[in-house]
């Protein structure tokens, strides 16, 4: 449900609307007809899954299994190579750097000169 404050808000952007005479009654009706009907697909209530059901308990079974299986891959990443990261760095540096030189090493060779 819609609390106090949404609702307030939701009048005070149709009156501004109205009052700044950008837009007419029309407009502001087709629009919250239009947003009620987004909201009534989007919030609508689901029929849930009791959380002790036997499907959901071995799903979380399954993600711990998972997730301990995974610890060690999962540290792994979190190690930082410092070697591999300054040769990536000074590649991407000695690209730009190439690149910087051929713009300007073409930029004063070119006949056109446009």
């Amino acid at each position: 449900m819609a609390s106090v404050r949404h609702v307030a808000w939701t009048l005070l952007v149709m009156a501004s609307a109205l009052l700044i005479k950008r837009h007419v009654v029309i407009d502001i009706v087709a629009g919250a007809a239009l947003g009620a009907g987004v909201y009534a697909v989007l919030f609508r209530a689901v029929a849930g899954v009791e959380p002790d059901s036997e499907p959901v308990m071995e799903t979380l079974r399954i993600r711990t299994k998972l997730a301990r299986e995974m610890a060690a891959k999962y540290a792994a990443l979190a190690q930082h190579d410092w070697r591999a990261r300054f040769r990536e760095l000074a590649t991407f540096i000695g690209l730009a750097a190439a690149g910087m030189a051929l713009s300007i090493w073409r930029a004063r060779w070119d006949p056109c000169r446009c």
